[in-house]
C-alpha cells in the first residue's frame, strides 16, 4: 500500500469517528427530550392532584424540576465541528498531490474530532445527574401518592 492509500484509509476512519460523535450527540439529545416530557408529565400530575395526596408532594416536584434543569442544560445547543468546508477544501487542494490532499484532510478532521471530544463528553455528567435526580423524584412521587 502506498502512502496516499494509507492516508485515505485513516481519513475514512477519522470521518467515521466524527460521524459517531454527531450520532451520539443527537441520541443524547433525543433521550433528554423524552425524559423532559416524562418529567413535565409527572410534575403536571403532582400539581393537579396535590389536594388529594399528602402535604409532601412539593418535594418530588422540586426534585423533578431540578432534574429538568440538568436535562435542559444537556440539550442546550452546542456547535460541533464537522470538519473542513468541502468547497473551500476542494478549491484549495483539488489539484494537489493525492497524498498532500489526504494528509491535509486528515489534519483538519483530526482537529474537528479533538474539538468535539472536548464538547460532547461534557454533556454526559449533567445527563447522568439529571437522570438520577429524576429517578429519585419519580420514586418520591410514588411514595407521596401511596402514603397518606
Amino acid at each position: 500500500m502506498d502512502n496516499a492509500s494509507v492516508a485515505e484509509a485513516v481519513v475514512d476512519r477519522v470521518q467515521a469517528r466524527l460521524d459517531r460523535q454527531f450520532d451520539y450527540n443527537d441520541a443524547l439529545d433525543a433521550k433528554c427530550f423524552g425524559l423532559l416530557g416524562a418529567d413535565a408529565a409527572a410534575i403536571g400530575v403532582l400539581v393537579a392532584v396535590h389536594d388529594s395526596i399528602n402535604r409532601y408532594w412539593a418535594i418530588p416536584a422540586i426534585a423533578l424540576g431540578v432534574s429538568a434543569i440538568f436535562l435542559m442544560y444537556v440539550i442546550y445547543p452546542r456547535k460541533l465541528d464537522a470538519g473542513p468546508n468541502w468547497r473551500e477544501f476542494y478549491e484549495k487542494f483539488g489539484g494537489a498531490n493525492p497524498l498532500d490532499a489526504s494528509l491535509q484532510m486528515l489534519t483538519e478532521l483530526l482537529l474537528a474530532v479533538e474539538a468535539n471530544d472536548a464538547t460532547v463528553p461534557a454533556k454526559d455528567v449533567p445527563f447522568k445527574i439529571g437522570f438520577v435526580v429524576m429517578a429519585f423524584g419519580l420514586l418520591g412521587t410514588l411514595l407521596v401518592g401511596l402514603v397518606h
